[in-house]
Formats: structure tokens, C-alpha cells, sequence
């Protein structure tokens, strides 16, 4: 097995451990996915990449400074919560202004799924993707798209080893279909 092999290995097992992590929330991202005409799947993976990537500690001190230091935070941007999503994200994609109040909103769960289904809804629609679609021809293409818009901020950002991983393991999450 090539070393890329080993690392997507490592990471898909990383993800898929997060996501059963993730049970207790299962329902909520079911919700928002419906809400949001979102494939389940996709939030699902999403958030389970992000919260694979972070690791206790990580979110520890996360917490930390959200609580304590919400303006470094803010001054920072620093991606928070479990969608691990920027306060700047939320100003330019929602017009949701920064403020301590959107950092707790970003630690919240509940909230910040809600926030990521509303993000990825929107990134799906700009590219005129149907998330739900895993089948169609060109589901591939567009699934790197949102992938690049929501870990870069750019449609059109070049491709870097995380990228490539990132969207294999949403991709393989999506087609196995773990919520439906």
C-alpha cells in the first residue's frame, strides 16, 4: 500500500469513528439537511472531518478562548465549533455580524449544524448542485467544488493533499450512505 493510501486509510477511519461520535446528533442533521435541501450525508461528513481534524485538546482550548477571550477570538477569526466555521465566514456567506454572541452560537452543536447546513446549501446552489443526487454525472466535479469553497473560501482554489482527501472521504461518506 502506497503512503497516500495509508494516510486516506488513516483518515477515513478518523472520520468514520467521528461520525459515530456524532450519533446523539444524527437527528438534528437530519432536520437541517431536510430544511436545507442538503444531502444528510454531506453534513454528516463535513462535520465529521472537522471534528476528526481537531481532537480533544484542540477543542479544549477552543472552548477556552471563546469563553474567556471572545474578542481574540473575533480579531483572530479563528475557525470554532464543530463545523469549524469563521466568524468572517458567517459576516460575508449569512450577514450574521461577529460578535462573542456568534462565537457561542459556534460552540452550540445544535446551532452550528443548523449554521453548516445553511453554508453548504448555499455552496451547493451556487455551483447548481443537488447534493442528493450521488449519481448524477457530474456529482464528482461539484462535490470538490463545495469542498474547496468551505475549507478555502474559493470555487476555484488549486488542489493541495488535504483537498484530495477531505472531498475522497465526503465522497466515499456520501455514497455509503450512513444517515439514509
Amino acid at each position: 500500500m502506497t503512503k497516500k493510501n495509508n494516510n486516506l486509510l488513516y483518515w477515513h477511519n478518523r472520520v468514520m469513528n467521528a461520525a459515530l461520535d456524532l450519533k446523539p446528533f444524527w437527528e438534528t442533521i437530519l432536520v437541517e439537511s431536510n430544511r436545507n435541501d442538503l444531502n444528510p450525508n454531506l453534513l454528516l461528513g463535513v462535520l465529521s472531518i472537522e471534528k476528526a481534524n481537531r481532537g480533544w485538546l484542540y477543542n479544549l482550548i477552543e472552548h477556552f478562548l471563546v469563553w474567556l477571550l471572545p474578542g481574540f477570538v473575533l480579531r483572530r477569526d479563528f475557525s470554532i465549533g464543530l463545523a469549524q466555521i469563521k466568524p468572517k465566514t458567517l459576516q460575508r456567506e449569512l450577514g450574521v455580524a461577529p460578535s462573542p454572541e456568534t462565537l457561542k452560537k459556534l460552540m452550540n452543536p445544535s446551532e452550528v449544524i443548523a449554521i453548516g447546513a445553511r453554508l453548504l446549501s448555499m455552496y451547493c446552489e451556487k455551483v447548481g448542485f443537488d447534493s442528493r443526487q450521488i449519481n448524477s454525472d457530474d456529482f464528482d466535479e461539484n462535490l470538490l467544488s463545495v469542498v474547496k469553497r468551505y475549507t478555502t473560501g474559493s470555487f476555484a482554489s488549486f488542489g493541495s493533499p488535504w483537498i484530495n482527501y477531505y472531498f475522497q472521504i465526503l465522497k466515499g461518506i456520501c455514497s455509503r450512505r450512513v444517515l439514509n
